[in-house]
């Protein structure tokens, strides 16, 4: 190579690397605007605290006592089961392709969520006081006789919380459109109720609890 080219080459490749030096310059710049930007502590997103105020369910002692026990269930009986299942998965060797420890693992995911959420309705639960309830009022934890005006028809509903909903036993949500429409009569109140197949007319019968 002769000296001229030899010159060229080389401010070639210092011009190379500073342009190298540069753009990894700019990079790093472009990193600490963004972090700074976006508050970054530590490399890491600062995370959010979440405010959102978890509202009380209201229940009969009934579903209190019944939430109750089918915790004590999930804890002291399917978790037992379920850890025997995984142990026998185990046995069988290779866990890579083990559909029984699978399962089990799935099982043990759903279990372990199925305790966590009853575990925060408890700890949310407000145990209905009959005695701090109008009686001859529609409140949650009636019992209210219905008459649908259009059809003639008799209808009987319990209110009660989320929880303890189960329409083929008459026990209906308070949130439900129904109940919301119910909420603060009292017997002989002639209620109109939107429903999403039209309007209903109803008149109240009788309240008990």
């Amino acid at each position: 190579m002769s000296r001229f080219f030899e010159k060229k080459f080389l401010r070639g490749c210092l011009l190379y690397k500073k342009l190298q030096v540069d753009k990894e310059r700019y990079t790093l710049l472009r990193y600490h605007w963004f972090a700074k930007r976006r508050k970054l502590i530590g490399g890491k997103r600062r995370p959010k605290i979440a405010t959102m105020k978890k509202e009380p369910i209201y229940m009969s002692r009934e579903g209190y006592e019944k939430l109750t026990k089918q915790l004590e269930y999930l804890k002291k009986v399917k978790r037992k089961e379920i850890a025997q299942a995984l142990e026998h998965a185990r046995s069988l060797g290779d866990l890579t392709e083990n559909a029984e420890y699978d399962a089990a693992k799935e099982a043990q995911a759903f279990n372990e969520k199925s305790i966590t959420e009853l575990e925060g309705k408890l700890t949310r639960a407000r145990i209905i006081e009959e005695e701090k309830i109008p009686r001859d009022e529609v409140r949650i934890g009636a019992k209210v006789k219905l008459k649908d005006l259009g059809s003639g028809e008799e209808l009987e509903y319990t209110l009660v919380s989320e929880t303890e909903a189960d329409f083929a036993w008459g026990k209906i949500s308070v949130s439900c459109p129904i109940a919301q429409g119910l909420l603060g009569h009292k017997e002989n109140d002639i209620v109109q109720i939107k429903i999403p197949a039209g309007t209903q007319r109803y008149r109240i019968l009788k309240i008990s609890r």
